[in-house]
């Protein structure tokens, strides 16, 4: 009982720390981003159109998953990490999602080539056991994991951008 404690209790450190770092990281990009393309603040001279905003949304997303994964590395055991299939499984695809995010932003990239990226990361997640498992038959688990990551990663997508509409 007592060792189930002392582990809620790291899990809450864990959690509690990582939304802290999470907040502190996101306001320091909201700060960056208002300053970003400005050649001399005095002037206001604005390099990019009124109209478009730059997309960092995601690389704030991106740089507080990386300090929680080297905080639960360090807190539950650096082993541990390199040695899980299903967290690194979890780290590749938060990766390319990311890569993703990154290369649509700055090149617009097509919706068949997002599609199929967004399959690739449940793919992933399927193959090092991190799908849904909801039902005994592994196809149906496995359909229901990839429409998952593609309708989560469409409305991450969609929140971040409405969140850069309101700066």
């Amino acid at each position: 009982m007592q060792q189930s404690v002392e582990s809620l209790a790291e899990l809450a450190i864990f959690f509690g720390g990582a939304f802290v770092l999470s907040v502190i990281i996101n306001s320091i990009m909201l700060r960056f981003v208002q300053t970003l393309g400005m050649r001399h603040p005095s002037e206001m001279t604005i390099r990019w159109s009124a109209q478009s905003k730059p997309a960092v949304g995601g690389i704030s997303f991106y740089i507080s998953f990386l300090m929680g994964f080297m905080f639960y590395a360090i807190i539950f055991g650096q082993t541990d990490v390199f040695q899980n299939a299903s967290l690194l499984g979890l780290f590749i695809t938060i990766t390319i999602a990311f890569l993703l995010g990154l290369s649509d932003d700055a090149y617009d990239t097509k919706p068949l080539i997002k599609l199929g990226t967004q399959i690739l990361c449940g793919v992933i997640l399927i193959y090092t056991e991190s799908g849904v498992q909801l039902f005994q038959t592994e196809w149906l688990n496995n359909t229901i994991t990839i429409i998952w990551v593609v309708g989560i990663m469409n409305s991450l997508t969609c929140w971040i951008i409405w969140i850069q509409l309101q700066l």
